[in-house]
């Protein structure tokens, strides 16, 4: 009997804690309603000149050629 109590009582104190972690967190990460007019707008994308490009203003790291690799430096750590 000792027993199930305790594994109850331990059951529940582990649900309150979930919840009330749960619900602490979504109110600190909300900052603004779901049609809230002042949210800022997100970024404008410029889009590619032909259909398969990247992005007009999106930074290239590698684009298959020499050159796209000539500012690349190897990382000399030891494993």
């Amino acid at each position: 009997m000792k027993t199930t109590l305790t594994k109850m009582l331990v059951c529940l104190l582990f649900a309150a804690m979930v919840c009330g972690t749960n619900s602490y967190a979504a109110e600190g990460v909300k900052k603004y309603d779901v049609h809230d007019k002042e949210r800022e707008n997100p970024t404008v994308m410029t889009p590619p000149e032909r259909f398969g490009q990247p992005p007009v203003d999106a930074t290239v790291l590698f684009d298959g050629t020499a050159e796209s690799t000539s500012q690349w430096e190897r990382d000399r750590r030891e494993i």
